[in-house]
């Protein structure tokens, strides 16, 4: 690997590097503007799904710290540490321990129609 990332991102993407971001509306650029790749996101992908009508939670994308560990995004140790945090979750929700339960009757407040 390279000291900018390049190999573990792809030469094109890799942090710190400057891109052209293009935005597209209606099928035609309209803005383009440089913006920096940066590589700090915590987000691995997999998710927990927790409707709001109360049926049991699901997992989502359980599949996807694997496949960033294959394709060398994230180590195999950091992908089993991922499955194991969201284990830790998924034992909380089956204790109906939810650091939002205080708003399960929540509603927005309708005041002459307006929110």
């Amino acid at each position: 690997m390279t000291a900018d990332g390049a190999a573990r991102t792809g030469a094109r993407f890799a942090p710190g590097r400057v891109i052209e971001r293009r935005e597209v509306l209606h099928g035609m650029r309209w803005l383009t503007h440089p913006v920096t790749v940066v590589d700090d996101t915590d987000d691995h992908g997999l998710d927990i799904v927790v409707p709001a009508d109360g049926t049991p939670w699901q997992w989502k994308d359980l599949g996807d710290p694997a496949a960033m560990a294959a394709a060398g995004r994230i180590t195999a140790a950091e992908a089993q540490q991922i499955h194991a945090d969201a284990r830790s979750v998924a034992e909380l929700l089956d204790a109906d321990d939810r650091w939002w339960a205080g708003w399960d009757d929540w509603t927005p407040s309708d005041r002459d129609g307006e929110l």
